[in-house]
């Protein structure tokens, strides 16, 4: 007999119940197959157990989700870089990255829940009439376009002011 915990009855979905992590395994292989579920959720622990913002981040070159873990889950930073291209790429403002935050990542009483699982999302959309695409533009808080800023220094004396 599986217990529920106190997730259940606030409407949250609890990360240590094995049926939501197979819901979140097989929609991880859709959005981000180079990430694991056990990587996404030691990391969401440490991001809101530090009292950290957390959002879904993606890379401005391949596109692909991006996942802040180890020290960068706690430490507050602006540039990140892609777990899958190795790319280094500057965020505003400054969060961890985690692609459990588009599923509305909570940190109440000890436990990370989140709101909503993906077939949930899904099913929403098909209630309201929606096609896949909004969906993904609605529900997942990813933004299409990231500035990366590149800030050159100069080098040497600057120039004489002119009397």
């Amino acid at each position: 007999m599986v217990t529920e915990c106190c997730c259940a009855a606030e409407g949250f979905h609890c990360l240590s119940s094995a049926d939501v992590i197979q819901e979140l395994e097989a929609w991880l292989e859709d959005v981000a197959p180079h990430l694991g579920v056990r990587e996404c959720v030691e990391a969401a622990w440490a991001s809101l157990g530090a009292h950290c913002r957390v959002e879904s981040v993606s890379c401005p070159r391949c596109g692909n989700l991006h996942l802040d873990g180890g020290e960068s889950a706690t430490r507050r930073h602006l540039v990140h870089k892609c777990s899958f291209c190795n790319r280094k790429f500057r965020y505003t403002p400054r969060v961890q990255g985690n692609p459990l935050a588009a599923l509305g990542l909570v940190w109440a009483n000890g436990c990370v829940r989140i709101r909503s699982l993906p077939g949930e999302l899904v099913a929403s959309a098909v209630d309201t009439g929606e096609d896949d695409a909004a969906v993904g533009a609605d529900t997942v808080d990813v933004p299409t376009e990231v500035p990366v800023v590149r800030i050159k220094r100069k080098r040497g004396r600057p120039p004489a002011r002119q009397p």
